[in-house]
Formats: structure tokens, sequence, C-alpha cells
């Protein structure tokens, strides 16, 4: 067995990068979006090659300015903000014979899509993180990292499938978005 003899390894990371939206979330006609920021709080345990990773993190996208409302008149672009926690497995691919590896994840997540206007007066209502719907969704990714001591330097990008469905106001039935980010593992 890959576990026996390992003593696991627990690990916390500061992370931060850009957001890209996919799909239609990013060619739309009207009510799209154009690159933005995250920020993640990984951590999690390995064991040898295999090990259990989570995350909590805030990606925020910017609104284009292709924004209208039930009506057809424009108005001024929201960003939508998305909240999400997710856990999954990782898969370690030691680079050579150093402490550095590649690696794999994949997983499950839940999501609050927030920020969206939620009535015909989009500049006076948008939807609370405490109001918003959770969602689920799934991601597969990968990165690189190189360990010095205890210490690494990360770098990681995954792509996220979210059932975005809400009850008002968000255009989508389901969005995709690529968080590209650096980080530090300790």
């Amino acid at each position: 067995s890959v576990l026996v003899g390992t003593a696991p390894s627990v690990n916390f990371s500061a992370v931060g990068g850009s957001t890209m939206p996919m799909g239609e979330l990013k060619t739309r006609t009207n009510n799209s979006y154009n690159m933005g920021w995250n920020v993640t709080v990984p951590f999690g345990v390995d064991f040898g090659p295999v090990g259990l990773r989570f995350d909590a993190a805030m990606d925020n996208l910017t609104g284009k300015p292709n924004f209208v409302d039930s009506f057809g008149t424009p108005v001024a672009a929201k960003n939508v903000a998305i909240y999400s926690g997710s856990g999954g497995l990782k898969l370690n691919i030691p680079i050579f014979r150093t402490a550095s590896r590649i690696y794999a994840i994949g997983g499950a997540s839940a999501h609050r899509v927030t920020g969206y206007a939620t009535s015909l007066v989009g500049s006076v209502s948008a939807q609370t993180l405490k109001d918003a719907k959770t969602v689920m969704g799934w991601y597969g990714g990968g990165g690189i990292n190189f360990r010095f001591g205890r210490t690494a330097l990360f770098v990681e990008s995954r792509y996220i499938n979210v059932q975005a469905k809400q009850p008002v106001g968000f255009a989508y039935d389901k969005i995709n978005y690529i968080p590209v980010i650096l980080g530090i593992q300790f």
C-alpha cells in the first residue's frame, strides 16, 4: 500500500490570483463578465502520493459594460462574487529526486453567487451572501510546487463547473470559470 510507513503531512497556504470566466459567462451578448481576482485558503493533509485537499475561496468577476435590464435598457455593470468551499483528492507526483512535485486535484464544491441585480432597479438591489442560494459544483485541475525545506511556492489552476440556478436575477443556470493562483504553502 502507498500509505504504509508514510507519515501524514499537514499543510496550509496563503494564495491569490486571477479568475477567468469561461463559456457564456464570458461571451454572452448581454450581462457577461471579464477576468477578475481570487483569494483562496487551501489546507490539507498528504499521505505520500495521495492527499486530501480543502479550500475556502472568493472569486470576483468584473461586469462588462454590456449589462441591460429586463426592458433592454443599458444599466451599470455589477461585479459578481462567488464564495465557495470545496474538498477533494490530490495526487502528488515527484519531480525527479527533489521534494518539489506536480499534482492533480479534483472534487466537489459548494458555492454562493452574490452581487448580481435582483430587481429591475439593478443599481440599488444586489444579491447578498446571506440571501444567496447554495449551489453545488465540481472541479479538476493541477499545479506545480517548488519546495524549500518545509515551505513551498506553487502555481495552480483548475476548471470549476457550478450549477448556478438562482431563484431570481442571475442570468445563468450553469457557470464555468478558471482561477489561476500563486501561493506559499507552510
